[in-house]
């Protein structure tokens, strides 16, 4: 195999890579967000014992459900957490592949992303919607740097 076909390999297995996990991270950030919702609808509504809910096979009373909610949302949360160390892992993979293949690196992760989520839309939020568009990337956390392309 000729070197420019592995590069064009190993770029395309990197980005099918962070894709993935980006995708995975949509997942996991909806099903907690529902799932929050669902809690936090129940307990407001005041319905909290009363409920039971009928899925095919399956008979959910809630307070059954109030049981398992700390551990559901503890795995959620750590399912979320672990998709943003794996998106910055597969992203200095796409951007090593990236450099190799097209000569230099790329400016952010929002430029290859192509599965953006709540979670890649929060990190552009500013405090300051009137002031500069750009972050001084000297004061930001890593994870911001590595979004707006000013890492290593």
């Amino acid at each position: 195999m000729v070197d420019d076909d592995k590069a064009k390999l190993r770029f395309e297995l990197a980005n099918a890579n962070l894709q993935s996990v980006s995708r995975a991270q949509g997942i996991y950030l909806t099903a907690l967000l529902v799932y929050m919702c669902f809690v936090w609808a129940t307990y407001l509504t005041r319905s909290g014992e009363a409920l039971t809910l009928h899925l095919a096979w399956l008979e959910l009373r809630m307070d059954a459900v109030w049981k398992i909610t700390p551990f559901i949302t503890m795995v959620l949360t750590l399912a979320v957490a672990g998709t943003l160390n794996a998106t910055v892992l597969a992203y200095a993979e796409v951007n090593d592949a990236g450099k190799a293949l097209f000569g230099s690196k790329f400016g952010s992760l929002f430029e290859v992303d192509t599965h953006k989520n709540v979670i890649d839309y929060l990190a552009l939020l500013q405090i300051l919607p009137w002031g500069n568009s750009f972050l001084d990337t000297t004061t930001v956390p890593m994870v911001k740097k590595i979004l707006w392309g000013q890492a290593g």
